[in-house]
């Protein structure tokens, strides 16, 4: 099986499935979640370990909509578990808030941001809501919506909305709060940390304690508040921390998780590497992996991988090129040097032919071969010595006759200026 994309800074499990991007099966948290029956569990894990993800696995698993969505978790653990599982599928609405925005340096700021997540949390249901509520009722969530609602009445919306969902869709809601602690660490920086504290601590505790419109609840941060708590009028809430064995490897990646990703990746060699440099954290007695420095360091290398490779056959290509060009400017060159050579060689021979043939013509005007008392003129072999001779003087005309042709000897002359042809170089003139 080979590696997909890794994900980077991508928390929507729905995103993740559909567009095929590499996904560690962690859907073992719903079932450990149906089956520990817990109705509040709060899951304090370090930053970057999943908990986004993974709340939004619970939310596409447990929301009920008219779409189905089976697909998502098609061949992972929580759809090979069984029956008792695929009944809690897409049966409950949910409620899914997360305060991860929500940092300001005044609490008037905070505030603002708060009551915006609120006033979208209940504008997510509007449509499932609306005409189906009493007037009283129909009227605080327009105040919500409407952004004209008073403290209380936000103080109190989620157990509102619990209440109403419940009474329309004849089935308990469930809810997600993603990064719960979120304003609270930015009320303790800020210096507002009293005024936020007593918000949540009201807002959680009307929400959670004995709401019987309430199917469960999970809740991720990054610390479990303890001074101050805003769970201490809460006596239903199960509390997992890094040492509990419980949902100890929901969250990170396990070192058998992360020796079958580096399989996929094709990095066998650096398994040990990744076990010394990354294995730091000790979930319930289970070696845990930040998962997020694991993806991270496996793109990197198999980015790395793909470039090197990328540029060995960019080299090859190029090196493929130069070959090419070498041979083809070898043979480029030779046949061009052939052509030069065939070029020079007939130049040579028509300027020993004519130098010859003016020649000839010379001697036969100074009478050295007796044509003009009678005499037939020599013999084919007499001329081609003579004409031998003659090549081997220096010429009177104009042209330049090469000097330094060894080949001339009364054979290759009677062949080259094709005797047989032109018996006598001059008969055409003196027929003239």
């Amino acid at each position: 099986m080979t590696l997909r994309t890794i994900p980077i800074g991508l928390s929507d499990f729905r995103r993740l499935r559909e567009e095929g991007f590499e996904y560690v099966d962690k859907t073992h948290f719903i079932t450990e979640l149906i089956d520990e029956g817990v109705s509040i569990a709060l899951l304090p894990r370090p930053r970057r370990f999943g908990k986004t993800v993974n709340m939004s696995m619970l939310r596409w698993f447990f929301e009920k909509r008219d779409e189905d969505l089976w697909h998502l978790f098609d061949g992972l653990h929580v759809a090979q578990a069984g029956e008792k599982y695929r009944a809690h599928f897409q049966k409950y609405p949910v409620i899914f808030l997360s305060f991860r925005g929500t940092k300001a340096n005044h609490f008037e700021d905070c505030q603002r941001q708060v009551r915006d997540l609120l006033q979208q949390m209940c504008a997510d249901h509007r449509n499932a809501l609306q005409g189906k509520l009493e007037r009283w009722e129909q009227s605080d969530l327009d105040a919500i919506l409407d952004g004209t609602a008073d403290e209380s009445l936000y103080r109190r919306s989620l157990r509102d909305l619990t209440a109403w969902l419940h009474k329309v869709h004849g089935v308990r809601p469930i809810v997600l709060i993603d990064e719960y602690d979120a304003p609270i660490h930015a009320g303790y920086a800020g210096g507002y940390y009293r005024d936020i504290i007593d918000f949540f601590r009201q807002f959680l505790e009307l929400a959670m304690k004995d709401n019987d419109h309430l199917e469960r609840a999970v809740l991720t941060g990054i610390l479990r508040v303890s001074k101050e708590s805003i769970f201490s009028g809460l006596n239903n809430i199960g509390v997992y921390t890094l040492l509990a064995p419980e949902f100890n490897t929901c969250f990170g990646f396990t070192d058998a998780e992360v020796t079958a990703l580096m399989e996929r990746a094709e990095l066998h060699g650096l398994i040990d590497g990744v076990r010394a440099y990354y294995n730091g954290y000790d979930f319930g007695g289970e070696p845990i992996y930040n998962p997020w420095s694991i993806l991270y360091f496996s793109r990197q290398q198999v980015q790395d991988a793909h470039a090197a490779l990328a540029q060995h056959k960019l080299e090859r290509a190029h090196q493929g090129a130069a070959h090419q060009a070498r041979v083809f400017g070898a043979a480029r060159g030779a046949h061009v040097a052939r052509g030069r050579q065939h070029r020079k060689e007939a130049r040579r021979k028509r300027g020993v032919f004519r130098a010859g043939e003016e020649r000839g013509c010379a001697l036969e005007s100074a009478g050295l071969f007796g044509v003009s008392q009678g005499y037939p003129g020599p013999p084919r072999s007499w001329w081609s010595s003579a004409f031998a001779l003659v090549v081997h003087s220096k010429p009177r005309s104009r042209r330049r006759v090469p000097n330094d042709i060894s080949f001339v000897d009364e054979r290759s002359t009677t062949a080259a200026w094709r005797h047989d042809r032109y018996p006598d170089p001059c008969a055409a003139r003196r027929k003239r």
